[in-house]
């Protein structure tokens, strides 16, 4: 309502605002038009095939295939390398944490003794390094979370006895839980100390974006007709620098995109 309607309504009193019909031709039953029209419209307009390439329906014959496809080797080598190099920066901090700890565990239980900021430090070196195939299992370990949530602690996933609807030591058979949280703590895309990190607010995932973006755009033919809309992709999380609230969304709190997307198939081209 505009700001001077009520302005007059606080001294005037509440009044109803004029409101105006709908066009007519908004009142009209939606009639679907062929390709022909469109042909007729618009001379030149692409008339050919469009859709995914046929290597793109071979290898989507399974999950992991289309997974891995599109999520392609280079790129799990990349968030390996980033994940590492971010272990090796916050090195002396991890080492200087444990052992600030140490010293209140050794205050509170005087049996207990701590360990040297050395030792510990040796001990975090002696890691081996962030794989790309244990990423994989990594994600594949969070998928299953996320269909069978342990809504206790995480660790529980490594008990002895079934929980829920995992079977007991089921992640164990994968992977150790502090290997498991090594990951979690160090996964990492790109480096914080390059020049994009201050201006671009996608750069904590640019390296996973720009690969994506040109494998989907290049595994599909683009139809004669595109629909641009927007998307929101769910989180709440107070460290995403691109999260905004839209009242009217299904998930309120995310991350808004804007797509180029098939008409037909809802593919997302861009």
């Amino acid at each position: 309502m505009d700001a001077k309607v009520l302005k007059a309504m606080s001294t005037d009193g509440w009044s109803a605002p004029v409101t105006h019909e709908p066009y007519d031709y908004l009142q009209q039953p939606y009639v679907t038009r062929d390709d022909g029209d469109l042909q007729h419209e618009y001379p030149g307009l692409y008339s050919g095939e469009y859709g995914s390439t046929s290597r793109t329906l071979n290898v989507a014959a399974t999950a992991s295939g289309a997974f891995f496809y599109f999520g392609q080797p280079r790129v799990w080598e990349d968030i390996a390398e980033a994940s590492n190099q971010y272990f090796q920066e916050k090195l002396d901090e991890r080492a200087q944490g444990q052992y600030e700890k140490q010293v209140e565990r050794e205050r509170e239980r005087p049996g207990y003794k701590k360990k040297t900021i050395e030792v510990i430090l040796n001990e975090l070196q002696t890691l081996s390094d962030i794989t790309a195939r244990e990423l994989c299992v990594f994600v594949g370990l969070m998928i299953t979370r996320a269909v069978a949530p342990n809504k206790e602690k995480l660790e529980n996933h490594w008990t002895t006895t079934d929980e829920g609807g995992i079977p007991r030591v089921c992640f164990g058979k994968f992977m150790t839980r502090d290997r498991f949280m090594h990951l979690s703590r160090n996964l990492h895309f790109s480096s914080n100390d390059a020049p994009e990190a201050s201006t671009d607010r996608a750069w904590k995932l640019r390296p996973v974006i720009d690969p994506l973006q040109a494998r989907f755009k290049s595994e599909y033919v683009a139809p004669p007709v595109m629909a641009f809309d927007e998307a929101m992709l769910p989180s709440r999380s107070s460290f995403n620098r691109m999260r905004v609230y839209m009242k009217d969304k299904p998930h309120k709190w995310g991350t808004k995109l804007f797509t180029l997307c098939c008409y037909m198939s809802a593919y997302c081209i861009w």
